[in-house]
């Protein structure tokens, strides 16, 4: 009899035993487990925490979106050499991807110096917006493109007069200083081949 009991008594116990391990792994193995996290907002959040209250908070974020727009017109501009249709939009892409490569040098150059962390990769929403833009064929595609080129440069030109005149690192000023006028030229330059497409 004893023995019955001692039986069911470790059985019991085992049993238990299953089920709070089946609910540990029901646990960690639901929900939404670990994302992926965005790589601008993993940048952002390390800027946050170095720069918490700190006025250098601003200067970095300038940093850090002029870096992700970059970042962008660089890849967005490696699809359009191969899938634009006219040769005068596949020059205008080799032309933003030298430029936006020589930003982003400068860019992680500062960004050393400043302790500034950086995004590594594009995030979600470039990559469907470059996916977007590539499923587009021909001619739409050519304009699609120069569309993105001028809507994006207007915001990061944007950006860059208020880092230019708001920045409290007289460095980082200069920067988006120097950077406004090829800014500007990459825009102008788009609106005239936008011009020339829907003539």
């Amino acid at each position: 009899m004893n023995n019955n009991l001692t039986t069911n008594r470790t059985f019991r116990i085992i049993g238990l035993i299953w089920m709070i391990l089946i609910c540990i792994l029901a646990i960690t193995s639901c929900g939404d487990g670990p994302q992926k996290k965005d790589p601008k907002e993993s940048a952002e959040d390390r800027n946050d925490a170095k720069f918490a209250k700190n006025p250098a908070e601003s200067d970095a974020q300038y940093l850090v979106d002029a870096y992700s727009i970059g970042l962008y017109e660089i890849e967005a501009s490696q699809h359009a050499k191969q899938k634009a249709v006219r040769k005068d939009v596949k020059d205008l892409a080799s032309q933003m991807i030298e430029a936006h490569s020589k930003m982003n040098e400068s860019i992680k150059s500062h960004a050393v110096t400043k302790q500034v962390s950086l995004q590594k990769g594009l995030t979600e929403d470039q990559l469907k917006e470059i996916k977007d833009c590539s499923d587009k064929k021909g001619i739409e595609y050519d304009k699609a493109y120069l569309d993105k080129i001028v809507s994006d440069h207007k915001d990061v030109i944007k950006m860059a007069e208020e880092a230019a005149e708001k920045a409290g690192d007289p460095e980082i000023r200069n920067f988006f200083n120097t950077s406004l006028p090829a800014l500007r030229h990459h825009v102008d330059m788009a609106i005239a081949l936008k011009e020339k497409l829907n003539q």
